[in-house]
């Protein structure tokens, strides 16, 4: 993708930049070793995280390009494909996680928000039990705060409505990430001086 594009979404840094810049500069970009892997066996992605780290916002390779996301609201196809391999990787685990919060938010249903849901801790977990592709149910530990994060997209997408809600709903079947986003649950997650609670 970095062969081709400045930039995550095309021409200008987004969200979605400085969110995987977030873990992967700490991970990859400060410890010696995982960034001698980087620059050895990645450098593109090696030199997006330099473009990230300096003011200018063009990247030099990409002298040309506008500093602009592509028109039309498009997605680069390479962008659409780190998407499609994030989601084969991790997808099923986010979706699980988001039916275990699920079926806690029907238990938690008639509760007043604010409520905590766990012992401080930095990221507690509670076991629910969830129905699998069979129909039988199984135990599984949700991580509050992985729901939470994720929550963010899902509350974007339940917002979303015509034209709107139609990329969307497309772009999730291409790269994989449907049933994620339409594990809907009854009660949503908030976060209140660093504790996980129950929201609206």
């Amino acid at each position: 993708h970095f062969t081709e594009h400045p930039y995550l979404l095309g021409g200008h840094p987004s969200h979605a930049d400085y969110s995987l810049m977030g873990a992967l500069h700490a991970h990859m970009g400060l410890d010696p070793v995982p960034l001698s892997v980087m620059q050895n066996h990645a450098p593109r992605v090696f030199r997006w995280m330099e473009h990230m780290l300096v003011p200018g916002v063009q990247a030099p390779e990409f002298y040309d390009r506008p500093i602009a996301y592509p028109g039309g609201d498009t997605l680069p196809d390479t962008f659409k494909a780190v998407l499609a391999h994030l989601a084969d990787r991790y997808a099923d685990a986010f979706e699980l996680n988001a039916r275990a919060w699920a079926a806690l938010a029907r238990q938690h249903q008639n509760e007043s928000a604010g409520m905590a849901l766990s012992e401080a801790g930095d990221q507690p977990g509670l076991t629910a039990e969830v129905e699998d592709e069979t129909g039988s149910t199984l135990p599984v530990t949700c991580n509050l705060y992985h729901a939470w994060v994720g929550q963010r997209a899902q509350r974007h997408y339940a917002a979303t409505t015509g034209a709107a809600r139609a990329a969307c709903d497309a772009l999730a079947e291409e790269t994989g990430t449907a049933a994620f986003l339409n594990t809907t649950p009854l009660r949503w997650l908030a976060r209140e001086q660093n504790r996980l609670i129950l929201g609206a």
